[in-house]
């Protein structure tokens, strides 16, 4: 069934266009009618469900060139209900809503992928998208937006914000966190949910190639090459100077002993990382998890050696220090200019410059502190609550 929606254009200043949009599906009659808005920078486009007050609870996007499509419940969206007008033309745009609770949330997306943000969507690329983020009493508050859209936004858009406007989601999947009697992080507390079919090397140099599918691949010793290509893979260098590349899917990457080189591919990938390894952790969602203790990274020493990572845990098997700066963060090259950092009461994190608390947030069952290191008044790290921060 179809459904009446009004969209309200606002600025910091109030309120300056209204919009009625009438579904194909509720209006047979008004099938191929489209409604055009054009775009302005410095909004909030709010949307609201005519029979109820709030916000639908889900849409779909499309980037098609410099606009913005959007169908609601029961529409197709290459022929949607709504376009906006060479929306990517302008900037500080977001697409909000009320949800029950009486809080105003954007739209991030129902997969909690960064590339499924409205402001990152490639030309043709569809999203569903659902509230999320951090509320706000007003569709457009003084500051001119109700949050900067990050990757924790989009978790908590999916988890925390769909029952409070009555429906469901998704959610992502847990990444197990410091386990047994010492609280530490092992590989061994990730390979159990890899059940792949196996290629093992032998002692000298190996090249093994997986497939479209899950696969368990095994350098052990030498100087190996180890290809995952599709499915969630498990590839473990063992020992040399070995070359692993996840390709698609959520791969586990172990580089072992020796100086490795470690890409992701595509897929939210958890790599396991000595100081001599390099790492690109590709597009998705990748975590870095230290090998061992009494280990300091400093990344500033990094000298690209580590690439495209969103979040680094430290808890390893001791006692562990990260030194981070805003530079490092932007030299790690993620989508969103961002890092979760996560450990245990015994790990520490320098954060160099003149850092600022913005906040704590809960993420996954995470607690985090965050801080604003490049001087944005926005968090750009997020360091789980219990570590050590100086």
């Amino acid at each position: 069934m179809g459904r009446e929606v009004i969209i309200r254009i606002h600025t910091p200043e109030g309120t300056i266009e209204t919009h009625t949009v009438k579904t194909d599906a509720a209006h047979p009659a008004l099938a191929g009618k489209t409604v055009h808005i054009k775009a302005h920078s410095n909004v909030n486009y709010e949307l609201i469900e005519k029979a109820g007050g709030y916000a639908p609870e889900n849409i779909v996007v499309k980037r098609v060139g410099k606009d913005l499509y959007i169908a609601f419940e029961g529409s197709d969206i290459d022929d949607p209900d709504v376009i906006i007008d060479a929306y990517y033309n302008e900037s500080e745009e977001s697409i909000v809503g009320e949800a029950e609770n009486g809080l105003y949330y954007e739209y991030v997306p129902e997969s909690a992928e960064l590339a499924e943000t409205l402001s990152d969507l490639k030309n043709g690329i569809a999203a569903g998208q659902a509230l999320g983020g951090e509320g706000s009493s007003s569709a457009m508050p003084e500051d001119g937006g109700i949050s900067t859209l990050t990757w924790v936004g989009a978790l908590l858009g999916v988890g925390a914000v769909a029952g409070l406007a009555g429906g469901g989601g998704s959610s992502n999947p847990d990444t197990p966190g410091p386990s047994g009697e010492d609280n530490t992080v092992s590989r061994e507390d990730f390979e159990k949910a890899y059940d792949g079919a196996v290629k093992e090397g032998d002692a000298g140099g190996n090249t093994l190639l997986g497939s479209n599918n899950a696969d368990r691949l095994y350098g052990h010793e030498g100087d190996d090459i180890l290809t995952g290509l599709g499915g969630d893979d498990l590839l473990d260098g063992g020992e040399g100077d070995d070359t692993l590349d996840g390709g698609a899917g959520a791969d586990l990457l172990i580089g072992g002993s020796g100086a490795d080189t470690v890409s992701g591919g595509d897929g939210d990938d958890i790599i396991f990382y000595d100081l001599l390894d390099t790492v690109d952790g590709g597009a998705g969602f990748d975590s870095l998890y230290l090998e061992g203790g009494g280990i300091t990274l400093d990344l500033a020493d990094n000298d690209f050696k580590i690439r495209d990572i969103e979040h680094i845990d430290i808890t390893g098997s001791g006692d562990n220090k990260l030194i981070v700066r805003y530079e490092d963060i932007i030299e790690l090259g993620n989508e969103n200019d961002t890092l979760f950092v996560t450990g245990n009461s015994r790990d520490t994190v320098h954060l160099y410059g003149e850092e600022v608390f913005t906040g704590s947030v809960t993420v996954d069952g995470v607690n985090y502190d965050t801080y604003d290191l490049g001087g944005t008044a926005d968090p750009d790290i997020w360091v789980q609550q219990g570590m050590t921060v100086i």
